[in-house]
């Protein structure tokens, strides 16, 4: 008769014991690495702290923006129409809504609302007829925000006017110049038909025509398009070929003759 070991049955740990035996790992694990864990741990809820903190102050210079944005949209920009009797110029609605577009640039300049701001800034010193104040802010909105990709172009392209009148022909051309250049710009085929206008005025007559032409190729759905093709014509061009145009097949001539010594 084969002879039986009686083994004790292992009694099933509770869950508290098990618990327990986690615990006690674990403290075992961070009392080994502690002088590492602690400056870690105290490292991640410093930057969530900051990361928290950040978000917050972007979110209130945005709001507090916004609510500036607002109260300057009262006054301007607004509907160009004449005024009615009693209703308020233009140049009445821009004094009014300047404090607003500085108060933007000028305290909350990170937000999203602060290149638009100084742009209707400038627009607003331009309307005033302050024009070294408004050459100031579109130089500044350019330099300031050169990736807003409408807010630069069309201060550039405002700057490039206001220089025109004051005949600075040059200063102007360097805009529009600057406009043509980059290929985010929206106002492109407009800044080449400028750059053509400011050329005839100095008589430049290839330099012009290199605009027009160029205005003429690159933007064929533009109206200023149909713009330069007046004025390539009226300086003794000649109208480039459109690049989407296949090209036409070459002209097939009358069969050559057969040699008279050719078999027949």
């Amino acid at each position: 008769m084969p002879y039986k070991i009686k083994v004790p049955s292992r009694p099933i740990e509770r869950d508290d014991v098990i618990a327990l035996h986690w615990l006690d790992r674990w403290t075992a694990w961070e009392h080994r690495h502690r002088r590492w864990l602690v400056p870690l741990v105290i490292g991640a809820v410093i930057a969530g702290l900051a990361l928290g903190g950040g978000g917050g102050w972007w979110w209130w210079q945005n709001r507090q923006a916004a609510v500036l944005a607002g109260q300057a949209a009262e006054h301007y920009p607004a509907a160009t129409s004449p005024p009615a009797d009693g209703t308020p110029t233009l140049a009445e609605r821009c004094a009014k809504a300047i404090p607003f577009y500085q108060q933007i640039t000028e305290q909350y300049g990170r937000s999203r609302f602060a290149p638009l701001a100084l742009y209707y800034q400038a627009n607003c010193e331009a309307e005033l007829g302050h024009a070294d104040q408004a050459v100031r802010l579109y130089r500044q909105a350019i330099a300031d925000y050169p990736s807003a990709h409408e807010v630069a172009p069309f201060s550039a392209a405002r700057l490039g006017y206001l220089y025109a009148s004051q005949d600075n022909r040059s200063g102007a051309i360097e805009q529009f110049r600057w406009i043509t250049e980059r290929a985010e710009a929206p106002n492109r085929d407009q800044a080449h038909y400028e750059l053509g206008r400011l050329h005839e005025a100095d008589n430049n007559r290839d330099a012009a025509l290199a605009a027009y032409t160029s205005l003429y190729k690159d933007f064929q759905k533009s109206p200023w398009a149909t713009e330069a093709a007046t004025r390539i014509k009226q300086l003794g061009g000649e109208l480039p070929a459109p690049p989407d145009q296949p090209k036409a097949p070459p002209a097939e001539g009358p069969a050559p003759e057969a040699p008279a010594n050719a078999a027949p």
